[in-house]
């Protein structure tokens, strides 16, 4: 299934502090040849060549040699916490660079394991549901945020927003719940629940590599 050009933009969450894991998660290795961010790669080229890296400024050192400079997108608004300023940070580079799109497709660097049809279910939804602020799945610990869906006008809502109010809230579950009337959530299926788990630690790795 590929996507038409202007509907959907992946991008590749990597700036987290993997603090637990102590090294950047999106290097690790999977089998003798792959890592958890090629993997991922690998996945959404079979929708689209449309991906974009969102990470901090002080890894640059680390992606530069792995990935086209106008692939990568760092980090825009030192205020902003988490996920969510990953997510924000996206929608402002493609708002400068005028590009083109409906929606957001984000995905955390640490589910490689993630099953495409669990991707492609999100995006069919979308597909027929343009005009949703979101496309998320619920699982048994609650709203996915970070394998989702975020349609353009909701980025730039809260973009907006972030500028104007200075009591803007960081939490991704909490803003998903605020526009739940017009989103869409799908149930995860218990046989992909495990694929879609982050993974944290090198013990939770094993886990996956046995």
């Amino acid at each position: 299934m590929r996507l038409n050009n202007h509907d959907l933009i992946f991008v590749i969450l990597v700036g987290g502090k993997s603090s637990r894991m102590g090294e950047d998660k999106a290097f690790l290795p999977i089998g003798k040849k792959s890592n958890f961010v090629m993997i991922l790669i690998k996945k959404i080229y079979f929708f689209t060549n449309k991906i974009f890296i969102s990470l901090k400024q002080n890894q640059s050192i680390l992606y530069d040699n792995w990935f086209p400079k106008d692939s990568i997108i760092f980090d825009q608004d030192n205020n902003l916490k988490g996920p969510l300023c990953g997510l924000l940070s996206t929608y402002q580079f493609l708002k400068n660079k005028n590009i083109n799109y409906k929606a957001i497709f984000v995905l955390a660097v640490d589910t490689p394991y993630i099953r495409l049809k669990s991707i492609f279910r999100l995006i069919e939804t979308f597909q027929k549901n343009p005009k949703s602020e979101g496309v998320f799945y619920v699982s048994k610990n609650g709203v996915e945020p970070l394998c989702a869906i975020y349609n353009r006008f909701t980025l730039e809502s809260w973009s907006d927003e972030n500028k104007h109010n200075q009591m803007f809230d960081f939490s991704l579950q909490k803003r998903i719940n605020n526009i739940k009337e017009n989103s869409i959530f799908l149930e995860l299926p218990k046989n992909e629940e495990r694929f879609m788990q982050n993974i944290n630690t090198k013990e939770d790795l094993k886990l996956f590599q046995k």
